[in-house]
Formats: C-alpha cells, structure tokens, sequence
C-alpha cells in the first residue's frame, strides 16, 4: 500500500518537520511505500539535501515549491501562526493523483504506524479529523462565527484528506473568508484556515478518534484536565495511555523547551534526524535572547560534560542535557552529595573521570566562585570550566 503524507514547512520549521517524518519512519510497516512531499516556498538546497537524505527503503521525500500557487495568501498571518498553515488548502488542486492523502503539521511525533490512519473510510467526507480541545475557551472562539458543538469542531493539524471532496470551491471560501477577517481590528479567525475550515466542512467531516491528534498543550498545562469541559474530560483521560500522535500545537515547542511535556519524546527522534544541529542551534539561539537557562554557546554540541552543583539548577540542567542529548553529563557532584540521590558523587570523582568541560551549576555567585576555586585547585583547567552566569562574574 502506498501511503502519501503531506507536510508544509519553512526554514525555521525544517528541523521539527523532519521529527514528524522520522518519528513516522520508524513506526511504519516495512511492507508498505511511504511518500512525503514537504510543502514550501522557501526551503535552501541544503535544507533539501537533508530531507533527501532521510529517503530509505520504500520511503521517498520530496520537496515541492508552491510559490506559484499562494499569491493571493503570501501575506496572511496570525499570532504565532504563519501562511504555512493555509498550504493545505492547495494540496487538492496539487496532488489530484491521489484519492487520499494524509496532511499532517510539523509539530506532531507518530507513535504508531500512520498506515492505519490511512485506512480511514473518508468517502462522502472531505476529511476526517479529530475534534479541537473542548474547553470553555474554544466554545467561545468558536462561537463567535458559527453554531457548533464543542465536538464538531476539530482540529486541522491531522487530516485524512478526500481529494475529489475537496473541490476547489472549499479553497476559494475558505480564502475569502481569511481575507475578510484579515481587514478586521479584532480578528476572530486566529487559528486562519483551521477556523475557515470548520466553516466551510460543516457536518462533512468524519470524526477521528483524539489518540491520532493528542494535542499536549491542552492537557498537560492541568494534570487534573479541569481545562477541559466536564464532559468531555473522560474520553481524554482514557486516551492518555493509547496516544498515537502527539501534537505540540500552541506557543510552548519541545524544541524550545525541553523541560515542557513530552519534550523527550521528541528529542528521542530529533536527535535520529541530519537536523540534530540545527535544532539545537535553534533552541540556544533561542535561549540567547530570553537569557533562559545555561549558556549552551559556550558547550559544544556531543561533548562530555561535568556537573558541580545538585541544586534545582543542577537539576534543571542535568534533566534538560539528558533530555535533549545535547551533551553527554559524564558525573555529577556536589560537595554535600549524600542526600542528594544515588546519581549524584562526591566532587573528588572528578578526578577519574574525563570530561571537555565541567558546568557550574550554582546560581549564588559567592557558592560559585567557592566552586571555581575547589575546582582550580583540583588542577582541572580554567577553560575547561563554565558557570551559568559567567558574563557577569569579576572573578573571571
């Protein structure tokens, strides 16, 4: 069977775009042909080289340039969202070879074999999705331009699309819609095309059921899923443990975040990708501007690293490193080391042990600069040792 999945993606977004696809990769059935076509306008060829690079057995990855096909909504935006997600919209009028297709956002890891969401039975559908966060939030977003149910409406970032259901007149609605709100001081459509959609798919969408669009920040913002309306908070409690797609949708990424829910599931497959670099580039750039976190600018990327300190700084930093794998933590020591956990050693293993630079993992900078002494006189190399807030330290 051979099964087509659609994406759509930017520079900014390669890295997390080729998470989804290797996350599918490595969950799907060896018996069936796996076809990505990576939506874009902008990609570099390097870039493309890279996505290129993942094709392997009965898996091939195109890259497909729409330029010509978006003129009418190259300058549509809203909030965090950018025009990447209205590409959608044209993958009927660009892929009408198929009958089905799946769409599926860049911000997703699949857990499961995708294969079987493809055999959805979408006939007398244009597409079947899974319903959007029922809280009393989306009952007021999406009440302000359409009577619905909170379990009508759904969430666009996984789609069983129907090509022939998607005629072009869908398209064009939903186009003229955008570009109506989009001359408004106060815009309601702020997730863009998903909100056009359930305008214009009203009671011709087939519902899915939520473990193939598992949205994180809806549930995991409350461990008590109290977000989520009484009555619907049931169905996602029991799909907690049966998940097949996780969706990062919002503003809180696991790329930016590591520290965020299931952040590590994405790192497991992130760091199997030729992106491995740039999304770590990514997030340290990041981290740069919010001064959030250590400065990962001054470790190098697979380098064997040290940690003095098992505070909650030192625990932020040992979790966020082996989360992320951005470094490998060789030790970690305390100079009181017996009530702080099995993990943690005394500072005088460090001399057993090789490391490229030890991290001092010590907000106070009196404590700090004590640990940059012992460290010193330990004989360990000043270049060799960093302290989270060493731009401001005179004793450096």
């Amino acid at each position: 069977m051979k099964i087509p999945v659609i994406l759509a993606t930017n520079e900014n977004y390669a890295g997390p775009t080729a998470t989804t696809i290797k996350s599918i990769i490595l969950n799907r059935n060896l018996n069936d042909e796996y076809v990505f076509h990576i939506l874009h306008t902008d990609l570099c060829e390097d870039i493309q080289n890279l996505y290129r690079s993942m094709n392997e057995t009965n898996v091939s990855i195109t890259c497909v340039d729409i330029s010509k096909y978006i003129e009418k909504v190259k300058d549509l935006k809203c909030r965090y969202l950018t025009r990447e997600t209205l590409y959608r919209l044209f993958i009927p009028e660009i892929f009408p070879m198929y009958d089905k297709v799946i769409y599926i956002d860049g911000d997703t890891i699949v857990l499961s074999d995708i294969a079987e969401l493809y055999t959805t039975d979408v006939a007398g559908f244009v597409f079947a999705a899974a319903m959007d966060g029922p809280s009393q939030l989306s009952v007021t977003h999406y009440g302000a331009f359409m009577d619905s149910t909170p379990d009508e409406n759904f969430c666009a970032g996984v789609l069983v699309m129907n090509i022939q259901e998607f005629d072009s007149s869908i398209k064009d609605k939903c186009i003229e819609l955008l570009l109506e709100d989009s001359k408004l001081e106060n815009r309601k459509m702020i997730y863009m095309d998903q909100d056009a959609l359930n305008i214009t798919c009203y009671n011709r969408v087939k519902k899915l059921d939520i473990t193939w669009n598992y949205q994180v920040s809806l549930v995991c913002s409350d461990p008590e899923y109290d977000f989520i309306l009484k009555e619907y908070r049931s169905v996602f409690i029991e799909a907690r443990d049966k998940v097949k797609i996780l969706h990062f949708s919002g503003e809180i990424k696991p790329w930016l975040f590591p520290g965020s829910p299931y952040s590590d599931v994405f790192w497991k497959y992130a760091n199997l990708t030729p992106f491995k670099k740039k999304i770590h580039e990514k997030r340290i750039a990041q981290q740069q501007c919010l001064k959030e976190m250590f400065p990962y600018w001054n470790i190098e990327l697979n380098s064997k690293v040290a940690i003095y300190g098992a505070g909650n700084k030192g625990k932020s930093l040992n979790y966020d490193l082996k989360n992320t794998a951005f470094a490998d933590v060789v030790v970690w020591v305390d100079k009181n080391p017996a009530d702080k956990g099995e993990d943690v050693k005394a500072v005088e293993e460090m001399k057993h042990v090789n490391f490229d630079r030890v991290i001092i993992a010590i907000e106070n900078e009196t404590y700090a600069k004590q640990a940059y002494e012992t460290l010193v006189a330990m004989g360990i190399s000043e270049e060799k040792i960093r302290w989270e807030f060493e731009r401001k330290a005179p004793w450096r």
